[in-house]
Order: C-alpha cells, then sequence, then structure tokens
C-alpha cells in the first residue's frame, strides 16, 4: 500500500506526475550551466518513483530487480544520494 500522499498533493496541487512533469520540462538551469535543483536528474528520480508506483500496483515483481539497479545510480545535483 502507497503511503498518503494526499497531505503533499493538498498542500502543492500537485500530483507525483504533475512533479516529474516539473522537472523535466521546467526550466531549472542556472546562468552558469549548473542545475542546483530540479532538472534532468530530479526528473529521472521522480521517473523511478512512478515506475516503483506501477510495478506494486501491478504486483509485477519480475521488474524489482531492474528498478533497484536503476535506483542505485541515481543522483541529485549535489551527488548521490
Amino acid at each position: 500500500m502507497w503511503p498518503d500522499l494526499g497531505p503533499y498533493e493538498e498542500r502543492t496541487g500537485l500530483s507525483l506526475a504533475d512533479v516529474h512533469r516539473a522537472f523535466a520540462e521546467g526550466h531549472w538551469q542556472r546562468p552558469n550551466g549548473k542545475y542546483y535543483f530540479g532538472g534532468p536528474k530530479w526528473a529521472k528520480i521522480t521517473e523511478k518513483a512512478l515506475e516503483l508506483r506501477q510495478i506494486v500496483d501491478a504486483a509485477d515483481w519480475t521488474k524489482v530487480p531492474a528498478l533497484l539497479d536503476a535506483v542505485k545510480y541515481l543522483d541529485r545535483n549535489s551527488g548521490i544520494f
């Protein structure tokens, strides 16, 4: 069962899919060319969270190892988690 995302969605007005879209399509790059927040790396993190949701909802546990492998190498703008 998923954690209740309702409070976050209510407060921000955004679903996880909306957050992914904002990170993927928004203009997060600073004038110096760096991303301090948002952008492609954060879009990839939210993409993997959405994939996890699909796996759990479908109970398709065969996809978990590949997702875990991908998550292991995710990083944000200031480095690996």
